[in-house]
């Protein structure tokens, strides 16, 4: 499953941000967003399943394993919801007449 999420960065890498106007701050792209959120993510899951493997081993205390696993798992809801999101508009956008 982390596998699948490090290949969305590759994605995202791909994407080129528009040049600012002039005058205007530069922003970062929504592909800079989307990696930066995704590696948010896949550094939250890592950190609960070395947390897990830590309260097996005795070394991390068990409240502490249990709320970095919570915190991942509504981590990786979360990130559920807006990928069901936008699989939702992309899917009304392709339905639409030209």
């Amino acid at each position: 499953m982390i596998e699948a999420l490090s290949l969305l960065g590759g994605v995202t890498a791909s994407l080129r941000p528009a040049a600012p106007a002039a005058g205007e701050a530069p922003s970062k792209s929504f592909g800079a967003v989307l990696g930066e959120l995704v590696g948010s993510v896949s550094g939250s899951l890592k950190a609960g399943e070395t947390a897990a493997m830590g309260a097996v081993t005795g070394a991390v205390p068990l409240q502490t394993a249990v709320e970095s696993i919570m915190q991942a798992e509504r981590t990786l809801t979360a990130t559920i919801a807006v990928r069901d999101k936008a699989l939702a508009a992309w899917s009304e956008i392709s339905r639409m007449q030209i």
